[in-house]
């Protein structure tokens, strides 16, 4: 489980690398909406993150997992589309069946330097 100051860390700049990795879009109407699986335990949090409107025009709601395994398991099953990960659930992810997740970004903190 994640501690309250780590949400605060990742949740953002997962986030902001979708954004960077979508790119401004044309029209808001036609674009679809992301959906952005965290921990129930965050949910308020997320959803607070994606009260304002993007910059970016990408729009975006907030899903609950249980955890973040079961957030890999709502990506499985088309439920969810994006979630920030731990390097364990990068390898969990990598011995399940589905082939369809993808890295989209890494991200390194001050209390994960090498």
């Amino acid at each position: 489980m994640m501690s309250p100051h780590k949400t605060h860390t990742w949740l953002p700049l997962a986030v902001a690398a979708l954004l960077l990795i979508l790119g401004p879009q044309s029209s808001l109407a036609e674009e679809p909406i992301y959906r952005l699986c965290v921990p129930q335990i965050y949910l308020a949090e997320c959803q607070q993150l994606l009260a304002d409107p993007s910059e970016a025009g990408i729009r975006m709601e907030c899903v609950a997992g249980r955890d973040r395994v079961d957030c890999l398991e709502l990506i499985e099953q088309r439920k969810a589309d994006v979630l920030a990960t731990e390097p364990e659930d990068m390898y969990i992810a990598y011995h399940r069946k589905n082939e369809d997740y993808r890295v989209i970004s890494e991200i390194r903190t001050q209390q994960d330097k090498d």
